[in-house]
């Protein structure tokens, strides 16, 4: 009852949206009328009707569908969406065009591994196997999907299309990038991965710095001396040019580099104590020399990359190869 004695508050069993419910009061319950007795309910005003969204009928609709990343794609529906939607069973993405009668053709299905439903409910993330690039999705939602009061999904707005195009079309404006990792590619070239699509402060080598993890004063210092994008469309990956390197484990460390909407590295410490955003080590690669000449009365060799190796004071035996 309410401080006035006007209104009782019922608790119930949970009740469902757009379900109409009815309730009658019994005629023991009375007024607090004076002198007595108490007037009853009148039988003819004793019941009424209620219920949860009654008036919403209209089904929800998918907007778009957007790739995020090599592997998430994020939908986005007219409404708030119910538990259902986070099933990834309830999705469908096909990478070809669909057959005469709506469907995708055996064979051409994008798995989804996930579904998320976000905070408001408006949008589900998907997780799927890698897309390819270049390649245009057809994403279609089961019609069992409901909105959180139960509506269907519209029958005309359950599919929509998009296309993924690689890398440069997912970049985070959101998110700082970091240092994914480091490779050497050959004894004077590395190859330097980052989370997100670089800007041209990347293809500065004085960005870079490489050490050796355990320092080894006799195999020298290793310098970089150009930087190039491993793909210019892509510019998720930069190639160093170094002078030569040696068969111990080196670290490059990466400043001032920002990506291509001019957020700097990850700070350190933001991803966890054993990660660090800004460097990535890697195994050097030492020279081989695949061509050896006698050159004024000395032994000169060539490597891979061209580099002379003087090989005067060396001692081969037979069988055995200069490195």
């Amino acid at each position: 009852m309410d401080a006035f004695d006007t209104q009782v508050v019922l608790t119930t069993d949970p009740q469902k949206p757009r379900v109409k419910y009815s309730v009658t009061v019994s005629g023991n319950v009375t007024d607090q009328a004076m002198p007595l007795p108490h007037n009853a309910m009148d039988t003819t005003a004793n019941s009424g009707s209620f219920g949860i969204l009654l008036d919403d009928t209209t089904p929800p609709s998918l907007t778009s569908a957007v790739a995020t990343s090599v592997t998430q794609i994020t939908l986005s529906f007219n409404d708030s969406m119910g538990t259902n939607a986070a099933d990834p069973s309830n999705y469908i993405i096909c990478a070809v065009a669909l057959d005469a009668n709506g469907k995708c053709p055996d064979g051409s299905q994008l798995t989804v591994l996930n579904a998320k439903l976000s905070s408001a409910g408006t949008q589900v993330i998907l997780t799927t196997l890698p897309m390819k690039d270049g390649t245009n999705y057809t994403v279609m939602v089961d019609p069992s999907v409901t909105d959180a009061t139960g509506n269907k999904m519209s029958t005309n707005n359950y599919s929509t299309s998009f296309s993924f195009n690689g890398a440069t079309t997912v970049a985070d404006a959101s998110t700082p990038p970091y240092v994914a990792g480091a490779i050497s590619t050959s004894n004077t070239t590395l190859t330097v991965s980052f989370s997100s699509i670089m800007g041209s402060s990347a293809l500065n080598p004085l960005n870079y710095s490489i050490g050796q993890q355990n320092v080894n004063g006799e195999v020298g210092t290793v310098f970089v001396t150009k930087a190039d994008w491993v793909d210019p469309k892509d510019r998720t990956a930069v190639k160093l040019t170094t002078t030569s390197q040696n068969e111990v484990t080196y670290q490059v460390t990466v400043v001032n580099v920002k990506d291509e909407f001019g957020n700097p590295l990850d700070a350190i410490g933001t991803r966890g104590v054993n990660f660090n955003p800004v460097s990535a080590t890697f195994a050097g690669s030492a020279p081989t020399a695949v061509k050896v000449a006698l050159t004024d009365g000395s032994w000169i060799a060539k490597d891979t990359d061209g580099n002379t190796i003087d090989i005067t004071n060396a001692t081969i035996a037979a069988g055995d190869s200069v490195t």
